[in-house]
């Protein structure tokens, strides 16, 4: 039997969707909700694309796999269909818990130059994908492959300074960011007088993909300024010897998740790193920060008595940085 074009855009979607949270069968012990919303109604206001009906629908990965693949692939054809890249630990996108560890950054990179381009297929080369957002070759959507589980809120740093490295939309990027599946169909170009486009699978690196490791990305991806939190949600607490204190409504899911993981004895650095991000992250105190350190023995027992002095010294990196 010849393959159609729906067989053509079915594949790319399970190859795009499968490569980025793994193929239903191998994903046994790993239940994440993953996030589609769907465009209706698409017009121009002073330039930028609204729709006139916007719907968000959760689903659980892989259990629902397959009304993932039927959403895509059906309501496509009518619709914009968007998707959160970065999986979570609930159904609400909206102050969403990222999965605690993450195996990609992504980017989108609108009117690519031929530098911009190059720089994609550098990150793209150790088992990342390139994907054409369907506005022609010079709109693209690149996810860079990391070499091993790597905590949610240092990939998020990582998607912010390569941001800056490809001159790509900051948006996207965020950890409840929107991206386009493959084998979706982009209406936007019926707006330009243009055909609809098929959002496709361009480059795939999946042979060998060992994927960067955060240390090489790290040396690669310029600095950022960083915002200094606001006083009401992450205040620093100067000229004094902070304290831990755990928060009296408790922690979110993915600071639990967080907490409770024994690092490996050479990730334990990175991890006491993660747990004091993701505690600047989600709007906690640097006291808050200490304590979530201190739960867990494993970073208690490296730093001891030093441990709240090298938080406090992280914290202010994320601030000040």
């Amino acid at each position: 039997m010849t393959p159609t074009l729906d067989d053509h855009r079915l594949d790319q979607t399970m190859g795009h969707l499968f490569r980025l949270w793994g193929p239903p069968d191998q994903c046994q012990g790993q239940d994440y909700y993953v996030h589609l919303c769907f465009g209706l109604g698409q017009y121009l206001d002073e330039g930028k694309v609204r729709y006139s009906q916007w719907e968000q629908q959760a689903y659980r990965w892989p259990t629902d796999h397959l009304e993932v693949l039927w959403a895509v692939h059906e309501r496509s054809r009518t619709e914009h269909v968007f998707f959160t890249p970065c999986p979570h630990l609930s159904p609400a996108r909206k102050g969403f818990e990222p999965a605690p560890y993450l195996r990609w950054c992504w980017w989108d990179i609108d009117h690519c130059t031929e530098e911009q381009r190059a720089k994609a297929h550098l990150l793209a080369q150790p088992g990342g994908m390139i994907i054409s957002s369907g506005r022609g070759p010079n709109h693209l959507h690149l996810y860079a492959r990391l070499s091993e589980p790597t905590p949610a809120p240092v990939v998020a740093e990582l998607n912010r300074r390569g941001v800056k490295l490809l001159g790509a939309d900051a948006s996207p990027s965020a950890l409840n960011g929107l991206l386009r599946p493959a084998g979706s169909i982009n209406h936007k170009p019926v707006l330009e007088g243009r055909p609809a486009g098929l959002v496709g699978l361009m480059i795939d690196h999946k042979v060998g993909a060992e994927g960067w490791t955060v240390s090489d990305l790290d040396r690669l991806f310029p600095d950022i300024q960083r915002r200094p939190p606001s006083p009401a949600s992450s205040p620093l607490v100067a000229d004094r010897f902070a304290q831990g204190v755990t928060p009296v409504n408790g922690w979110t899911p993915g600071m639990r998740t967080l907490i409770r993981r024994t690092p490996a004895p050479m990730q334990r650095s990175a991890h006491h790193y993660a747990i004091t991000a993701a505690a600047f992250e989600n709007g906690y105190t640097l006291e808050n920060a200490i304590a979530a350190c201190e739960e867990n023995t494993s970073i208690a027992s490296k730093y001891g008595p030093r441990l709240a002095e090298e938080t406090r010294r992280i914290w202010e990196k994320l601030a000040y940085e």
